[in-house]
């Protein structure tokens, strides 16, 4: 769904879209390599304070 949401935002002229993509990272926000393995901690830390940050503007 996240992939069409912006769709959906410029058909209806919508301008309050805030996306920020994760590159190389799994769903729950592991590093992975190209064959999808694990390969490093969670940035959960990082993409949690990112939210933050952009909440209280």
């Amino acid at each position: 769904m996240s992939d069409v949401l912006s769709i959906y935002f410029i058909k209806e002229n919508k301008k309050n879209l805030t996306m920020r993509p994760y590159p190389g990272l799994e769903h729950n926000y592991y590093p992975v390599d190209e064959k999808l393995n694990n390969i490093g901690e969670s940035v959960w830390d990082e993409v949690i304070m990112d939210f933050t940050d952009w909440d209280l503007k």
